[in-house]
């Protein structure tokens, strides 16, 4: 259940289960005690199968099955609960604590809740009834506010103790991070600050950890945490990176870290802890000696790059015959201008070629570098690696000329590029299967994935859609379950707000988009403006310049697809691939929530079917006490029930046949239904007996009911075909008062009632009063009515 899901992933947050004893939670109890003038006072916690008693005052501390706990009723409704007299209550009155030891009969408690969540409840009891008034409740649940603070105070002080002990003035440094989106630290870190140089240990907390890492370092620092999100499969999960932090005074810190992910028992991260170690030493002595060699290799091994010299007063640019290579053209046609380079960058990576560049020049860096995408001549993208430094310097001492070099480094990027993505995808397919087995909705469940999956495939904008059938013609459509937000004039926010209310069908599918439900294959349009079924966008919508069509299935059966738009670049054979798991899941996903969706409508129909008399389409004996008693148990209000038997049944089948008999109990059963209409409760509960519970009338209108429907069953025989079967019936009536008697005395009272109208006669009705001498509510007169 969503709701205990996130209970525990609560407790796990806070680590409650393991919360040790407290002296604030000690004198909080004793202090409810004292208050209430109560025998005992607690604080628990309850998981999905014990109670952890944290602090009490009259009784002891321990565990429990939460099914035995009186506070289980408080976690299950959410609100507080006061029980004047626990021996009295249906539920408890034969529990350990009420029958036998102290004998509570007292007992009032309201839930704590932590973060929404109720976690656990205080609690006070008392061996006196009624020992508590009835304002007691707002009290206590103002105690229990107290309570969900001191909880979370006392935990994160514990927590912030165990870090603290971690602590050392060596090169070692205990990390701990929150498993949340911007990786916050677990508490105050002396040992951290002391590595940054800083004065103030909360700097850590108060600006991020992630603002101290070098921003060349930051997104794989990121990706490692990432990756604990999910356990791996051996349920190790430990990680090693090397980064730089930067300290305020401008010094780079080079650690060396290793990670592990802790989780809950729901499988969900709580907290990354790690160890960084202080290597900064090891790293600028093998940094010398990389600029060193670098260097070296840049002369050495300038046939095997593409070489390049670059004037900076006039912008001139000199490139080598292997530098054109590399882009796929003839040295006579490389412009010998770097305007003609930058324009030749990808436009999201101009920038940073841009700011790199300016850092040499201006001193800031001693050697230029950047790997950027640059237009092949053929038209993709390959990614360039570039090296360079100053050379020569003005009268001024400004640079003057760089000499540098360039490589094609596409495989590797590609490599990460595609690592990358398959993490991206990783954690898209986890969110996406969260998404379906928490959330109810398909709908909302799309929602939560549309935006990641236009994020992944770097589209502009998209939708999922569901196949569904016209309700006319039974032909195909697309039910979309999300889609983009582009609301460009009056009309097309209307069908926005149509999807928005969950009405956004499209219908007409011999088009572009509807390409894929028609054909149930993948559609792939890199040049919208030219294939075939592209039918134009209405007025202000963004032009289609690429779409991408993923069928959604399970096995051989179409389910949905995934329409895609806009892409920068092609949507090629490699993003397909990368891609392709994504379909195959959601189309498993479906296929589960429609089989689950299914069994659901199955157990209801079947729920239903056991509740009702198979012949009359009324309730069935078990259904009939179930809804008479269950439901007025604690009611004070007099309610009549009335048993009612058709009179010379047995001849009616013996004359004419069981089918006649079956179609005589339908008909009455339908009069019956009509004749008490919504004042009874009406019961088939034997052959040819039925029972009417008539809740809030009174004994004249009871009677009058069944008197009226006496007549008319007297006065208009059965018409079944060519036979008309003459019907009457015998009724027996008393009144009941479920709070001071049980439905079976009631049904006793009844059923000798309508014997004595069978003495009597037949086709009567007697009203059954109890002897008001002893008050037991047995039968001990008959008033006839006829």
């Amino acid at each position: 259940m969503p709701q205990e899901i996130e209970r525990q992933q609560t407790l796990d947050r806070y680590e409650l289960i393991f919360l040790e004893r407290d002296q604030g939670l000690d004198r909080l109890v004793d202090l409810m005690r004292r208050q209430f003038k109560v025998d005992v006072a607690t604080i628990s916690i309850m998981d999905r199968t014990t109670q952890y008693l944290k602090a009490s005052a009259g009784e002891a501390c321990g565990t429990r099955r939460r099914n035995d706990a009186i506070c289980d009723q408080v976690i299950s409704s959410q609100s507080a609960l006061l029980i004047d007299n626990l021996a009295c209550h249906e539920r408890f009155q034969s529990f350990g604590s009420v029958v036998e030891g102290p004998r509570f009969r007292t007992y009032a408690g309201a839930p704590i809740r932590v973060d929404g969540q109720v976690i656990g409840v205080v609690c006070v009891k008392d061996h006196r009834v009624g020992a508590l008034a009835d304002d007691a409740l707002s009290d206590l649940e103002g105690f229990a506010d107290v309570a969900a603070e001191l909880l979370k105070a006392t935990q994160a002080r514990r927590s912030a103790e165990r870090l603290t002990q971690f602590s050392n003035d060596g090169p070692i440094v205990r990390m701990r991070w929150h498993g949340k989106p911007a990786w916050p630290l677990a508490g105050e870190n002396l040992a951290l600050a002391r590595l940054l140089g800083l004065k103030d240990p909360t700097d850590t907390a108060r600006f991020g950890f992630l603002s101290f890492v070098h921003p060349d370092d930051r997104d794989g620092l990121i990706h490692v945490l990432n990756s604990h999100q999910k356990r791996n499969a051996d349920g190790e999960g430990k990680q090693e990176y090397e980064y730089r932090l930067l300290r305020p005074d401008g010094r780079e810190v080079w650690v060396h870290q290793y990670t592990q992910g802790f989780y809950g028992s729901d499988g969900r991260l709580i907290v990354v802890e790690g160890l960084l170690v202080d290597q900064t030493d090891q790293k600028q002595l093998a940094q010398q000696v990389r600029t060193a060699l670098g260097r070296l290799n840049l002369v050495m091994d300038a046939g095997q790059l593409g070489s390049w010299e670059c004037t900076l007063a006039t912008g001139e640019l000199h490139r080598s015959q292997q530098w054109a290579a590399l882009v796929g053209k003839s040295y006579d046609h490389l412009e010998p201008s770097l305007l003609s380079w930058k324009q030749a960058i990808h436009p999201l990576d101009r920038a940073k070629f841009e700011r790199r560049w300016r850092d040499h020049i201006e001193g800031r860096t001693e050697v230029f570098s950047a790997e950027c995408r640059v237009r092949h001549e053929d038209g993709h993208w390959i990614w360039m690696q570039s090296f360079g430094r100053t050379t020569d310097k003005d009268a001024q001492g400004r640079p003057s000329r760089i000499i540098g070099a360039s490589r094609d480094v596409s495989k590797r990027q590609k490599a990460f590029f595609r690592q990358s993505k398959q993490g991206e995808l990783f954690d898209l397919l986890n969110r996406s299967q969260q998404a379906f087995l928490l959330e109810k909705d398909v709908r909302k469940a799309c929602d939560m994935l549309l935006g990641p999956i236009i994020e992944l495939s770097e589209s502009q904008f998209g939708f999922i859609g569901e196949v569904g059938r016209h309700k006319d013609t039974g032909n195909k459509t697309l039910v979309v379950k999300s889609i983009s937000d582009i609301s460009w004039n009056a009309e097309s926010a209307r069908l926005y707000g149509l999807h928005e209310s969950g009405e956004l069908v499209f219908e007409n599918l011999d088009n572009l988009l509807g390409l894929t439900i028609t054909s149930e294959g993948v559609v792939v349009a890199n040049d919208v403006a030219s294939h075939p079924l592209a039918r134009g966008v209405p007025p202000g919508h963004p032009v289609l310049t690429r779409f991408l069509g993923l069928p959604i299935k399970y096995g051989d059966e179409l389910l949905g697809m995934i329409g895609l738009a806009n892409r920068s670049e092609e949507y090629e054979g490699e993003l397909l691939e990368l891609l392709a798991p994504l379909p195959m899941a959601l189309g498993l996903l479906l296929h589960a929530r429609r089989l689950e969706t299914q069994r659901a409508e199955a157990e209801q129909e079947m729920q239903r079917l056991a509740t009702l008399d198979h012949l009359t389409g009324l309730l069935n004996r078990r259904a009939f006490i179930a809804d008479a008693a269950a439901e007025r148990v604690q009611d004070s209000r007099p309610a009549y029930l009335a048993i009612i038997d058709l009179d010379h049944f047995k001849a009616i089948n013996d004359q004419h046949g069981h089918g006649v008999g079956d179609e005589v109990l339908c008909a009455f059963a339908s009069r019956l239904r009509y004749g008490v209409g919504e004042e009874g409760l009406c019961a088939r509960i034997g052959g040819e007996e039925f029972a009417v519970l008539f809740d809030g009338a009174s004994e004249d209108e009871a009677l009058a009911m069944l008197e009226a429907l006496r007549r008319d069953c007297a006065e208009n025989p059965v018409d079944v075909g060519t036979v008309k079967v003459p019907v009457s019936f015998s009724a027996g009536l008393c009144g009941w008062t479920p709070a001071r008697e049980p439905v079976k005395r009631a049904f006793a009272a009844a059923d000798k009632a309508l014997y004595a109208a069978k003495r009597a006669g037949r086709n009567l009705i007697q009203v059954a009063e109890p002897d008001e001498n002893d008050g037991s509510g047995v039968v001990a007169h008959l008033r006839q009515i006829s």
